[in-house]
């Protein structure tokens, strides 16, 4: 598959210690169909997820706390059932549920425990912010949920900067 040849997204699923977890990353990928730009882009937010970590002190050379390979996980696999549907501008909302729904089983059967399974979820659900339509899933403060959906606005702002600067330049 072509993103294993990423070496960014290879270092990042490398730095999640559970084993059942990072040898997990890629049969995830793999069952959900997540495209290379998918993945190009999770890989990008889980980047940002490890550098508020690191920034926060719970991830440092010596210290590497269990929740963090939960995010990291997380992250790598957040947007494997995101669509952006033009016609159903809402569609979002019903996406972040797909993964808890599709995955639990799958997660399961692979040795993931129950506890692991819903903090995975519970992030991937919050992914959008504290602004989010949904009032329970919004990330509370300083949360490993308002770690992935900060992570993600960082991606996008970054994103959106490079397409606007790209459009000024035409000026």
């Amino acid at each position: 598959m072509a993103y294993t040849l990423n070496k960014k997204f290879e270092e990042i699923k490398n730095l999640i210690q559970n084993e059942t977890l990072r040898d997990l990353v890629d049969d995830t990928i793999t069952k959900t169909g997540m495209d290379e730009e998918k993945v190009n882009y999770a890989t990008e937010v889980a980047h940002w997820c490890y550098k508020l970590l690191e920034d926060r002190g719970v991830v440092t050379d010596n210290v590497h706390q269990g929740f963090v390979d939960v995010i990291l996980f997380g992250a790598l696999i957040h947007n494997a059932y995101t669509t952006l549907n033009k016609d159903d501008p809402d569609s979002h909302i019903y996406d972040v549920f797909k993964a808890r729904e599709n995955l639990d089983d799958f997660f399961a059967n692979k040795g993931v425990p129950s506890d692991y399974r819903n903090s995975i979820f519970q992030l991937i659900e919050s992914q959008y912010g504290a602004t989010f339509e949904i009032p329970y899933v919004r990330p509370q403060a300083d949360s490993p949920q308002s770690t992935l959906a900060t992570a993600k606005f960082i991606v996008d702002t970054i994103e959106n900067n490079l397409v606007n600067c790209h459009d000024d330049s035409d000026h």
